[in-house]
């Protein structure tokens, strides 16, 4: 049995759990799909974690940072609401797993009708790295971004 610290099995759990999880809707995530090889690799070293050690352990927190991109006028976004209305249904669904996040501070914003729809198909080629740097990002947390649309 390989000997992981509980931080990393827990955070593999959570990848896992996240990566079997059914897309909620019709938009693909800018992210390409892990191959079979990729996600062959991760169930095989998962599968050697003792995870009877995650049992019964307490609840794990994890921190979280909304960066939401508006509008050049300010208008659109996810709002406040409809972020603490996903946290609840995150956190419904990884109860049992003794996972529960939370947010790590107020949402940042910035003012972007460019990357409010996101398009890296788009001639000015839309990036992650350049939306992550209308930000600063938090540390010790799981940066979250927010556009209206996203076409890969």
């Amino acid at each position: 049995m390989i000997d992981i610290p509980y931080q990393l099995r827990t955070l593999a759990s959570l990848v896992v759990l996240m990566a079997l999880q059914p897309s909620a809707g019709a938009q693909e995530c800018g992210t390409a799909p892990p191959t079979r090889a990729q996600y062959d690799h991760t169930r095989s070293v998962i599968a050697q974690i003792d995870v009877s050690a995650l049992r019964g352990g307490g609840i794990t927190c994890i921190p979280l940072q909304a960066h939401i991109v508006r509008q050049d006028n300010g208008s659109g976004g996810i709002t406040q609401e409809q972020l603490n209305i996903g946290l609840s249904f995150l956190n419904d669904y990884f109860l049992e797993a003794g996972i529960q996040f939370f947010w790590k501070g107020a949402p940042n914003y910035t003012n972007n009708s460019d990357y409010y729809e996101f398009d890296a198909t788009a001639p000015d080629n839309d990036s992650e790295t350049t939306l992550a740097g209308f930000f600063t990002t938090a540390t010790n947390a799981v940066n979250i971004y927010f556009v209206n649309n996203i076409t890969t």
